[in-house]
């Protein structure tokens, strides 16, 4: 029913970074959780153990969430972490793009287990290896699918001007001669260094 994500947006005055996980468990724990309609409807729900939140984005009067409930105990792997997939969920979120949290997640193992490795990983994951600041990230997460310089700036809140000063940026930056070359290389990371 949402009764989670409706607490959370009532009882925060910042905004959640993205990627966070917050868990049922320690929702319990705040002060004035136990007189919410989140409170009723979990303590109903006996068969349930946690239930982990995970903050797909935060921006004004929507929060985005990932619910995770856990009838038993999770079973975690050291080779992937529960915040490595947060963050991949969150950072796939902003982009929507088929396909991409499996590829944002092996990208992030994948940097993980090896330095080389980490500069074959996409330009739009967190250590991208063409050095892109996170605005021209952005940039390029809605160019990538197919969104116009005006419509990235009525979704950015920028001027058209500085969209296309971002866009030269990103070519010059991954070496690309436009939005084509720019989607492949998305798509294609091994490619960067090839």
């Amino acid at each position: 029913m949402g009764t989670l994500t409706k607490y959370l947006r009532a009882t925060r005055t910042a905004s959640i970074v993205p990627g966070t996980i917050l868990t049922l468990s320690e929702l319990r724990q705040e002060a004035g959780f136990a007189q919410s309609d989140a409170a009723a409807e979990w303590d109903a729900r006996k068969n349930i153990l946690d239930v982990a939140l995970v903050v797909l984005a935060d921006q004004p009067g929507q929060l985005d969430v990932f619910e995770i409930m856990y009838d038993a105990v999770p079973v975690t792997s050291p080779e992937v972490p529960v915040t490595l997939l947060a963050m991949a969920l969150a950072e796939a979120w902003t982009l929507r793009a088929p396909g991409l949290i499996t590829r944002i997640i092996l990208s992030n193992t994948r940097s993980r287990a090896s330095v080389t490795q980490a500069a074959a990983s996409s330009i739009l994951s967190s250590n991208n290896p063409c050095g892109l600041s996170r605005a021209e990230q952005r940039v390029c997460q809605l160019l990538v699918t197919g969104k116009k310089a005006k419509d990235i700036g009525e979704t950015l809140r920028l001027s058209v001007p500085t969209v296309r000063t971002h866009l030269r940026n990103i070519y010059s930056k991954t070496q690309t001669g436009g939005q084509v070359d720019l989607i492949a290389l998305v798509n294609d990371p091994q490619g960067l260094l090839e």
